[in-house]
């Protein structure tokens, strides 16, 4: 009877003590307390909780009650110890002897260790999850009486309570392992992702989203999605809402404003949330910045369109040119023919005139198509400006002042002067109309800047541009400023916000620049005034340029037979007639081809070749080229609409090559040839 008693008040105690040293504790508490609540229950040295390693091998402790304290804890090596025994298998006492029983356990040999209680740890399939340990340094005869079968229970009930407190931490940390994949997910993307609930209510933003707008995400937390949106655009958000209440996921472009005012293009891709009871809870939106896109988009559209536009204004302007030049030609012939009593002569005089004009527009059309006839020189910014500084202050309004900054020691461009001071008094204008007649003031500047990829990315004109050093002119206005829509628009021909469109205006501008290998950045806000920098490289080396039209080392006076090579029917005959009208002897070629056949044929007779440089087949300098070989002295007066530069360098460097611009008159023509000297010499040898 004294043992049964003695068994049950070990029982109460030590489930006392197992209870009081656990209660209201969880994760590494519980161990702890469970560790010490082992060691009190039994009254023995030290007790611990060990869990077992995925491979089963190895037991690491988490918590180690001993004599009185906690240790740091441990891990050993499960083979050849008592642990072995009972991992997987069922509770195990060895009051007495467990050093000699196990003496490869070098933990009970150090520590001392007589008597050994395990209880296991097991998951509910029965596969091992750790052990509950309780050691002690003396025998425990007490336990000999059976009262270890009384408290074994006891203890395998706290190992069931260790191991729901073991799967929970396995539970919480595959949750948090999953919420930190989470948020290192959410964190790092490059896409914005926002929660708003059923009334459109923010309730997160990463810092994406909110770095996109403009603001941190608290500020976003708990204010309406409208109060991200311009107003004018809070219907089509309204009915994004709308339509994910009824579930519905889409894909669409949506316009944000940020906290500045900017506006950022998105698309947006929504979910609809639910509750756990299906109802619908709010949306879930990831947001990708369409700004750039969109701003690449734009100036990719802006550059076909440029393009497409270029190559048909310089299509028409070469046909146009070749046209004007027949027409020209025949004015002449007709003009030298009539006395100078006629009354045709004036009828002629103006049809003479109004091609001279169309001609002016044809160069405006090879400006914007950035092939026009440019004259390519060494020349400093400073300089056009300075010399036009008078004619500038009188385009502009007489309320407008205009202010000059121009830096000292500017590097020199190459270009031609003339383009350029055009591209200046274009600003000028451009920047006067601005005020819309009120009061202002245009400053223009001169400096130097050294540009990387991504701001010449930032103008137009910026394909294939190097990056480095770079001149610029700035013309800047306080006037009323442009508003995005009227931004895209500003070069396209034609297009001004005064009245209807006349020319080509800025559009021609930055035809020129094209031909410049330069840039143009504008920067413009409603009421804030614009600014127009053009960019043009620094000049790195010596221009070779094409020797200008006078005579050659060959006598002029000799130059009798000439070749014209041209693909238009009107110019062949308009310069043939002027030209025998001048006693030359004129051989015609329609084509690169038919030139070579008649150059060979009457290779030492030609004294000159009038080529043209854009025929179909075989080019203008192809034909020039195979000449030089088989002639170098022979005198070639290249003749296109096109500009002088574009020709290849070393026919622009030709010894007695010259350029000769379409369309041209009779008497530019003459003069190009020399032909009129000649004909002088011959009048002033006949009358000797």
């Amino acid at each position: 009877m004294s043992t049964v008693i003695a068994g049950e008040a070990r029982l109460s105690k030590a489930t006392r003590v197992l209870l009081e040293s656990t209660s209201g504790v969880t994760g590494s508490e519980f161990f702890r307390g469970l560790a010490r609540g082992i060691a009190g229950a039994l009254d023995v040295k030290a007790g611990f909780v060990g869990v077992l390693r995925a491979d089963r091998r190895v037991v690491e402790t988490s918590a180690v009650w001993w004599d009185g304290g906690f240790i740091d804890n441990f891990e050993y090596m499960l083979a050849g110890t008592p642990c072995e025994q009972v991992v997987g298998a069922t509770a195990c006492f060895f009051p007495r002897q467990v050093q000699e029983l196990f003496p490869t356990d070098g933990m009970v040999v150090q520590m001392g260790i007589h008597a050994y209680l395990g209880v296991p740890i097991n998951a509910p399939d029965g596969s091992p999850l750790g052990i509950l340990v309780a050691l002690h340094t003396e025998p425990t005869p007490e336990y000999d009486s059976g009262a270890a079968e009384v408290l074994g229970p006891t203890f395998q009930l706290f190992a069931d309570r260790a191991r729901l407190e073991l799967e929970r931490l396995a539970t919480l940390a595959t949750l948090q392992k999953s919420e930190a994949r989470y948020r290192q997910i959410v964190s790092s993307t490059h896409d914005g992702v926002w929660l708003v609930d059923r009334e459109g209510i923010s309730t997160f933003a990463n810092d994406q989203m909110a770095r996109m707008l403009g603001w941190t995400p608290e500020e976003m937390i708990g204010r309406p999605l409208l109060d991200f949106i311009a107003v004018d655009r809070r219907p089509q958000a309204v009915a994004l809402l709308a339509r994910r209440a009824q579930r519905t996921n889409e894909r669409i472009e949506l316009c944000f404003e940020c906290k500045d005012g900017r506006e950022v293009w998105t698309i947006v891709s929504t979910s609809a949330l639910t509750n756990q009871d299906g109802v619908y809870a709010g949306t879930l939106a990831l947001v990708a910045d369409l700004t750039e896109v969109r701003a690449l988009e734009s100036k990719i559209v802006q550059s076909q369109k440029l393009e497409s536009l270029g190559l048909l204004a310089g299509g028409v302007a070469h046909d146009f040119n070749n046209l004007l030049v027949g027409v020209l030609g025949n004015v002449g012939l007709a003009l030298a023919e009539l006395p100078p009593t006629s009354p045709v002569r004036e009828i002629l005089a103006d049809v003479e005139i109004a091609a001279v004009r169309a001609a002016d527009l044809t160069r405006q059309m090879l400006a914007y198509s950035g092939r026009g006839h440019f004259v390519v020189r060494r020349v400093n910014l400073n300089t056009i400006v300075e010399e036009q500084r008078s004619l500038l202050g009188s385009v502009i309004s007489k309320s407008v002042s205009l202010r000059l900054d121009l830096a000292p020691d500017l590097p020199e461009v190459d270009a031609d002067a003339t383009q350029l001071q055009q591209v200046v008094m274009n600003l000028i204008t451009n920047a006067s109309d601005a005020f819309d007649g009120r009061d202002g003031v245009i400053s223009l500047s001169t400096g130097v800047i050294d540009v990387d990829s991504a701001y010449l990315a930032s103008t137009y004109l910026d394909d294939q541009l190097v990056p480095g050093r770079y001149v610029y002119v700035d013309v800047r206005d306080d006037g009323v400023g442009m508003v995005p829509a009227t931004m895209a628009r500003i070069f396209d021909p034609f297009f001004t916000t005064k009245f209807t469109g006349r020319g080509l205006g800025l559009a021609a501008l930055l035809g020129i620049m094209r031909g410049h290998r330069g840039a143009v950045k504008v920067d413009s806000a409603l009421g804030e005034g614009t600014t127009f920098r053009i960019l043009l490289p620094c000049a790195t080396s010596a221009l070779a340029p094409l020797a200008p039209s006078s005579p050659s080392a060959v006598s002029v006076a000799s130059a009798k037979v000439v070749l014209i090579v041209d693909d238009e029917d009107l110019i062949r005959t308009a310069v043939k007639a002027i030209l025998a009208r001048h006693g030359c002897r004129v051989l015609l070629a329609s084509n690169g081809m038919e030139a070579m056949s008649i150059f060979i044929d009457h290779l030492h007779e030609i004294d000159l070749v009038l080529l043209d440089l854009t025929m179909p087949g075989m080019k203008g300098d192809e034909v020039f080229r195979q000449m030089r070989k088989l002639r170098s002295d022979v005198r070639v007066v290249i003749s296109s609409g096109f500009d002088e530069a574009s020709l290849d360098e070393t026919i622009r460097g030709d010894a007695h090559g010259s350029f000769l611009a379409k369309p041209w008159t009779s008497a530019e023509l003459l003069r190009a040839l020399d032909i009129t000297t000649a004909a002088q010499a011959r009048d002033t040898g006949s009358r000797r």
